[in-house]
């Protein structure tokens, strides 16, 4: 048990997390697991939830347009910073991608009945629907704000590697770049993607607490999103081979009773519900993590955070707060899972109303383990405390089944309209 005081933050001095009342209390967290998957705005997940903030239809350049029910195969749709900046359009979030062609439309939202494994999460734990991307921009920015509450001012992803995009970062090949912008004048610098910034797992390091990175392997589709693979003291570090892990040992090792204090979990591009691929497959593997650490001696220390890295393009009614030169970006989905947090009922669910955005999930581990700052926005954003109960009866595991998913034909599309600073995510 931590116990961790207001007056904390005037012991550690400048840096520390001001602590909600919540935070006060014993926090029998001890274990704290990112899992990042991709592309999907909040309406297109949840537009429908029981008393959350959601909409069933939007405007296209001003005209209102009914929300179609999507399906678990569609095209990628084009979601660069310029493609956010016109999808939100001063505010009126009415420049989204309009198509006749169902898989390739941006007004689009998924019932329960096919996502019900994600909404039974939201109706036994906590959905959160004022939940923010962290910039205007694409995967791999997002990703590093993820690890560092920073992008290291990088506004898109890397250039087209001829025709490999395996490796986003230390890893792609010579002469990729990513475009870095100063926040001052707007000038753009076009920098490898390699660099050094502070991360949580550094402080992590100083405080002697352990942390663990699951992704992808540089052979296989989603080490894009690997985004350690850009910290170059991380990737030419000892723990580049200790703590960077295959995905697929994750659930063996907390099985054989290992689960560090922090954990980010990023899939193989299959499970990541980045289109085309199948959402249903992949929530089927966040259904068996969620299982493994359910079914484990850790559950009842453990808190899980799922989020989704950015909008994807897809139609969402709320137009994003303002907090600095990058962001915030898009709402996204947001799931809370613990036994520790407020909940409702699965017919009266609870939802959370708070402002937070991804580095609120950075804030989160900081209050937890007492940890400094690492920027000003993990500093000022809401760090989720508010989303919690630690005195209250422990919520049961909800062990579920993944589904059953139709082996259907591939999703054919044409080429995406990536624009320079957005390849391949």
């Amino acid at each position: 048990m931590r116990l961790v005081w207001a007056l904390s933050a005037v012991i550690l001095g400048c840096g520390a997390w001001p602590l909600s009342s919540a935070s006060a209390q014993t926090i029998p967290i001890k274990h704290v697991v990112f899992i990042i998957k991709e592309n999907r705005s909040f309406d297109n997940f949840f537009a429908t939830f029981p008393g959350a903030n959601g909409a069933t239809t939007g405007k296209h350049n001003g005209v209102e347009v009914r929300l179609q029910e999507g399906l678990t195969k569609s095209c990628d749709l084009a979601h660069s910073w310029p493609d956010s900046v016109r999808d939100i359009d001063n505010g009126a979030m009415d420049g989204f991608q309009l198509s006749k062609i169902r898989m390739k439309n941006a007004y689009v939202t998924l019932p329960e009945k096919d996502i019900p494994n994600y909404w039974a999460y939201a109706r036994n734990f906590a959905l959160a629907d004022n939940f923010f991307s962290a910039m205007r921009g694409p995967s791999f920015p997002q990703h590093v704000y993820l690890a560092a509450a920073d992008s290291n001012h990088i506004e898109g992803g890397p250039t087209a590697q001829k025709g490999k995009t395996q490796a986003w970062g230390c890893d792609s090949q010579p002469g990729t770049t990513a475009r870095q912008v100063d926040p001052a004048t707007g000038a753009i610098t076009n920098i490898f993607p390699c660099f050094d910034i502070p991360v949580l797992p550094d402080l992590l390091n100083n405080a002697g607490n352990t942390w663990r990175y699951y992704s992808a392997t540089p052979q296989q589709y989603g080490f894009i999103w690997s985004v350690l693979d850009s910290i170059k003291h991380i990737r030419y570090g000892n723990q580049w081979t200790t703590n960077v892990l295959p995905v697929e040992n994750f659930q063996q090792d907390v099985q054989n009773g290992q689960l560090a204090d922090v954990t980010w979990i990023t899939p193989m591009g299959g499970y990541s519900d980045h289109p085309p691929n199948d959402v249903c497959q992949g929530e089927g593997w966040v259904v068996q993590v969620m299982n493994a650490i359910m079914q484990s001696q850790f559950w009842n220390s453990t808190t899980v955070f799922i989020t989704w890295d950015d909008w994807g393009g897809y139609y969402d009614h709320v137009s994003p707060p303002t907090v600095d030169y990058f962001g915030l970006g898009m709402r996204v989905p947001f799931l809370i899972i613990s036994p520790w947090v407020k909940h409702g009922t699965a017919t009266q669910p609870l939802v959370q109303h708070g402002l937070y955005e991804f580095s609120s999930m950075l804030g989160f581990a900081e209050t937890v383990f007492n940890l400094p700052n690492l920027t000003n926005r993990d500093k000022s954003a809401d760090n989720l405390m508010d989303a919690f109960d630690f005195n209250q009866q422990p919520l049961p595991p909800l062990v579920l089944t993944p589904r059953k998913c139709a082996n259907g034909p591939p999703v054919v599309c044409g080429p995406l309209p990536h624009g320079p600073d957005d390849d391949g995510d």
